[in-house]
């Protein structure tokens, strides 16, 4: 996925399939993803000089995850399983 975070539309890229597709996910903006984990995408958003807030989302569900602020100088994540959602 292209990481603009200004952007609603985002760019998915296959290479395996080499093709390409755009994405609607406005809840992704004013923010970059750092990754995925299953169907999750890690989204960051820097707050300030110093914290920085992630979510998880799932893009098909909508479903979003926010997860407790960090420092900034963090620059790899791990998820060690999925969030558990309530119904």
């Amino acid at each position: 996925m292209m990481s603009g975070k200004d952007r609603e539309v985002r760019t998915c890229i296959s290479i395996l399939q080499k093709q390409h597709w755009d994405i609607v996910l406005p809840e992704a903006y004013g923010r970059y993803c750092w990754g995925s984990y299953q169907d999750w995408l890690i989204l960051v958003k820097h707050i300030g000089c110093f914290y920085l807030e992630i979510s998880l989302l799932n893009p098909c569900s909508r479903n979003k995850t926010d997860l407790p602020k960090t420092w900034n100088f963090y620059h790899k994540i791990v998820l060690s399983g999925l969030p558990i959602l309530e119904n």
